[in-house]
């Protein structure tokens, strides 16, 4: 019975060390986690920025009347292209000549005073007060004539620049008087290119810069055009304006229509990671950074590229490794084994 006791107690304990070390065993394979790992290292880096706009009319020309009268003939329609010269409408010259009639009738009277008023000067005979006013109402009477001659030369409206009419507030029959808008001309010859740029990227983008514009209504053309203005304040919505200016010597752009602007930015050296690399949001960026046999948290500054790439600003050093995939089972201070 002894011998018996002694073999079953001897079991009993062979039994407990056996399974106390394959626990051991099992508790070891729990704390090493399997990972992929990627080194940090510098790429050579050109950035893009695509932003989408709307073309404008480079300028708009509104033309106003500078005299008055009734409007008989009226040639062109909006939409109509227009050269510079090309006479738009004609305004009635019957009053203005009735006008110029009389003022040139008071300015011969005016000049026959002054010369008779300048030959009694000369026998002491008018007083140059006398002298003085007769002149007055001479060179009033030859300023009236300017007047008057230039508004004749007004009753013809004619196109200041090249364009299309985009606008028209007069027909046949109008009566005009000065100051009052006729229409207006959009020079189109080269047109603005209208973008929207975050503020991570406005500082990036200066007035001259190379810029390739491709349109939704013609997308297998690319345009090449230049950076004109960069506005120095941000919107409502925290985005800064650009304007482009295009060339649309084929003509066949029109102002609303939109497209897309591509930036190219300095080509540099930038530490560019896999999105996957990143443990969290990018609104607080973090990586798994190798430390030995375990990993350790490290905050980042980091910019997402696009859907698979990130660019990291800040946080990280050439050569360190980070953790690629595998992140699912881990936490700082985790105990991992690097399978690639």
């Amino acid at each position: 019975m002894l011998a018996m006791l002694a073999f079953i107690s001897l079991k009993l304990i062979s039994n407990k060390r056996q399974k106390d070390k394959e626990l051991d065993n099992f508790r070891t394979y729990e704390q090493v986690t399997p990972v992929n790992v990627t080194s940090v290292s510098y790429l050579p880096f050109e950035e893009t920025l695509i932003e989408t706009g709307v073309f404008k009319a480079c300028r708009d020309v509104n033309l106003v009347s500078k005299t008055q009268g009734l409007i008989l003939q009226l040639k062109v329609k909006i939409g109509d292209k227009v050269r510079k010269g090309e006479l738009l409408a004609a305004i009635d010259k019957g009053l203005l000549e009735e006008q110029l009639s009389l003022a040139l009738l008071n300015m011969r009277t005016a000049e026959e005073d002054l010369h008779r008023y300048e030959s009694l000067a000369e026998c002491d005979a008018v007083t140059d007060q006398q002298l003085e006013q007769i002149m007055l109402k001479y060179e009033n009477a030859v300023n009236q004539v300017a007047i008057i001659k230039e508004q004749l030369e007004n009753t013809n409206i004619l196109a200041p620049v090249d364009g299309y009419i985009s606008s028209r507030s007069i027909a046949r029959g109008s009566y005009v008087s000065p100051g009052m808008s006729l229409m207006s001309i959009s020079d189109q010859s080269r047109l603005l290119f209208m973008v929207q740029v975050a503020e991570s990227s406005i500082g990036h983008i200066n007035p001259g810069e190379r810029v390739l514009v491709s349109t939704s209504s013609f997308p297998e053309e690319c345009l090449e055009g230049l950076v004109h203005e960069v506005a120095v304040n941000c919107n409502l919505s925290g985005r800064y304006s650009v304007s482009i200016i295009v060339d649309n010597s084929p003509a066949s752009l029109r102002p609303g229509m939109t497209g897309q602007a591509r930036f190219f930015f300095q080509k540099r050296d930038e530490i560019i990671l896999p999105r996957n690399c990143i443990i969290s949001s990018m609104l607080d960026p973090a990586v798994y950074l190798i430390s030995g046999d375990s990993v350790i948290e490290r905050k980042v500054k980091a910019r997402l590229l696009n859907e698979s790439r990130v660019l990291i600003q800040d946080g990280l050093r050439e050569g360190e490794q980070v953790v690629l995939s595998g992140h699912i089972n881990l936490v700082s201070g985790s105990k991992i084994q690097i399978t690639k």
